[in-house]
């Protein structure tokens, strides 16, 4: 039997087995019996058949008193509970020591499980802080109002004396209380003239859908509920239940009066913050009808002891960088974490915006205009001079989605042939331009330095590919090249980025840590984003988003890889750790990655990008692999899993395909054509 402390001086049953086994969940006396003696001892005790025991501990086995052991488990630094273990004769020193082992691993697992949970719950809050600042941008807000509520809902909880586990859900659920405007049209939620009937219909089924999306993640209930509930009125004629008073949950009592006091203290389009003592009135003048009355007084408690958020005005693109307050320090008048930028969600709309003209370097530009005024232009120089600027890249793949009925574009050689010459001058000529030095505008890093990690990053995510023989090589250059477009929008939006946010984070994982510990979001999850403001395919946009998940898969979990070799070929920090674990991933043993690292070292070497589909399949490409590197059909076979005999018959099929005789004009023919 284990028994913990509840914090009360009481110990309760959480675990128990055999015929004499207490029920789960029941107290125990703190001040008798074996099982608290042992507690407050720290050290095992035993009793022989028949010896009282106290009303804290069982009685009797079926065949009479028992004997009983009781053990404490140690951990970090105290007692945590007790193991107590009933038999039916003496218990002897060997047990008494199996006691003590126990209790030690008994103090192992809980320590494990604990860590774990912690693990789990900041990885939720960083993850609910992310989702809660892009939220704030569909909405239309400053970038820091759901993090503005959150810490006025925290303030208000805790005056209202909430326990520890109710301010967690209450602190997701003011951040994600908004969850399901992102189901509301664009043409409604940014309406700015006043909303029909029919629309309003439609805003109102925004707490439902909210709801039901957190209501599928294990352990969110409460969150849904308090979700659900954030617009109901304690007068009972909100929405979307009209439930009155106590009926509606006290989260969602305490979200509506926090968003509410947020909202007419904040600047909006429409007009001007009101004064706090004005808004209060208000406030208060809501309570019995709009509002419960009682958090409406602990808003006012929580006035008397701190200042509420002031974000009186969006702080300008341009505004030259601020430094941030040391680790620890206290920003007079706000309820947010002191390492948070303060920068308003017109910024970061504004930048957001810019993005759609991002600017190539004028030598780039100029020289695929010249190419394509050749009178025989060669697509591969094209899609070579394309593929080396992140912003021609955008234009031509957005270009190629524009014309219908054929498709998703997902790389360069297929944009190139959708558009044709023409449709290519166009695109290219509406690019805006910059020069090799000049900055991005608002960003204090040159734009040289993102295109160069994206070529290498690129470079590193080509060798990969052909490595693991992948049919979907141009697809995952792109999202290399594209991987950190959102670091340039977060460049703009946040005058402290990166110098300042990023001080001391070195390796690629360190800084996506540091992003969303003082932007409450990451650039990869921005460029995800971006590219569907540009309405780009889904995998590319899968690709961007998870370039840093360690569980990633397929070309994300490839681009993941090329990131870090990047660093490491660019003399940056890389965690050696990581990197082993994600080319293990992609199922790359240690010696196949040191090969990579070394090649990547080596000056480039140009090799032949194809500008027309492969006729071949992908097993047929998987044999032409293998034929280059000298192997002989056995060995393919053992390689792809398949007989001697179907290798032959494969290679027969490449030949008839290519026009060829032999393997070796195979090779070359394929070579030529970029299609190996």
């Amino acid at each position: 039997m284990s028994a913990i402390d509840d914090g009360e001086g009481l110990l309760r049953v959480i675990a128990a087995e055999g015929d004499s086994a207490l029920p789960s969940g029941r107290l125990l006396g703190g001040d008798r019996g074996l099982t608290a003696r042992a507690c407050e001892l720290g050290e095992p005790i035993v009793a022989a058949p028949g010896e009282d025991l106290g009303p804290s501990d069982p009685q009797r086995l079926p065949g009479g008193l028992p004997a009983v052991a009781a053990g404490p488990i140690w951990a970090d630094g105290r007692v945590w509970g007790a193991l107590t273990m009933l038999a039916a004769d003496p218990v002897d020193a060997q047990r008494d020591e199996l006691l003590r082992d126990l209790g030690d691993l008994t103090a192992l697992a809980s320590a494990a499980v604990q860590a774990a949970a912690e693990v789990r719950r900041e990885t939720l809050h960083a993850g609910v802080s992310a989702f809660g600042s892009l939220l704030d941008l569909r909405d239309g807000y400053t970038s820091d109002h759901t993090a503005a509520v959150a810490d006025l809902c925290g303030a208000i909880g805790r005056r209202m004396e909430l326990g520890p586990a109710e301010l967690d859900a209450l602190d997701s659920a003011a951040r994600l209380h908004d969850l399901g405007k992102i189901g509301v049209p664009d043409h409604i939620l940014h309406k700015p003239s006043s909303l029909t009937g029919d629309e309003w219909d439609v805003v109102r089924c925004h707490p439902g859908w909210g709801a039901a999306a957190l209501q599928r993640i294990p352990g969110f209930a409460a969150v849904a509920q308090a979700v659900r509930g954030h617009h109901e009125r304690w007068d009972g004629e909100g929405y979307p239940d009209g439930v009155a008073g106590q009926e509606i949950p006290l989260a969602s009592r305490v979200i509506t009066v926090s968003d509410a006091y947020h909202a007419m203290t904040s600047n909006r389009p429409y007009r001007s913050a009101l004064d706090e003592e004005e808004a209060m009135r208000r406030m208060r003048d809501g309570a019995g009808s709009q509002f419960d009355p009682g958090v409406i007084e602990a808003l006012d408690g929580a006035r008397a002891i701190d200042t509420m958020p002031r974000d009186r005005e969006c702080a300008p693109l341009m505004s030259s960088p601020s430094p941030l307050p040391p680790d620890g320090a206290v920003k007079a008048g706000r309820f947010v974490r002191a390492e948070q930028p303060r920068r308003g969600g017109k910024a970061l709309a504004e930048a957001l915006a810019r993005a759609t003209r991002l600017p190539a370097l004028t030598e780039s530009r100029d020289r695929v205009l010249g190419l394509l005024g050749a009178p025989a232009p060669d697509p591969r120089r094209v899609i070579a001079v394309i593929e080396s600027e992140i912003a021609l890249t955008v234009a031509v793949l957005r270009a190629a989605a524009r014309i219908a009925g054929a498709g998703e574009v997902t790389s360069v050689p297929g944009a190139v042939r959708r558009l044709g010459t023409a449709g290519l001058v166009t695109a290219v000529q509406e690019v805006p331009t910059i020069g090799f030095f000049q900055h991005l505008p608002g960003i204090t890093m040159p734009a040289e330095h993102f295109r160069l990690h994206a070529l290498a990053t690129k470079r590193a995510a080509d060798r990969l590919a052909s490595t693991l023989i992948r049919d979907d090589r141009d697809e995952i250059l792109i999202g290399a090249l594209l991987h950190d477009v959102g670091k340039m929008v977060l460049g703009q939006a946040y005058g402290a980025y990166p110098d300042q946010i990023l001080a001391g984070a070195r390796t690629p994982d360190e800084r996506l840590d540091a992003e969303r510990r003082h932007l409450h979001m990451d650039h990869a999850a921005l460029g995800g984003v971006l590219l569907r403001r540009w309405e780009l395919p889904e995998r590319l946009i899968t690709t961007v988003e998870r370039h840093h998940d360690p569980d990633a898969t397929g070309p994300a979990a490839i681009v993941r890889l090329a990131d870090m070799l990047a660093h490491y070929t660019h003399a940056r920090p890389v965690d050696p750790r990581a990197m082993l674990s994600a080319g293990r991933h992609l199922a790359l043993d240690p010696t196949q990655l040191r090969v990579i690292m070394f090649d990547l070292s080596q000056p480039a070497a140009g090799a032949p990008r194809a500008t027309h589909p492969s006729p071949l399949t992908a097993q047929e490409q998987a044999v032409l692999h293998h034929l280059a590197t000298g192997k002989v059909y056995k060995e393919i076979g053992v390689e792809l899993g398949i007989a001697a005999s179907t290798v032959r018959s494969h290679c027969h099929a490449v030949y008839r395909k290519l026009d060829v005789s032999d393997r070796a004009n195979a090779v070359l023919t394929a070579t030529d054509n970029g299609w190996i």
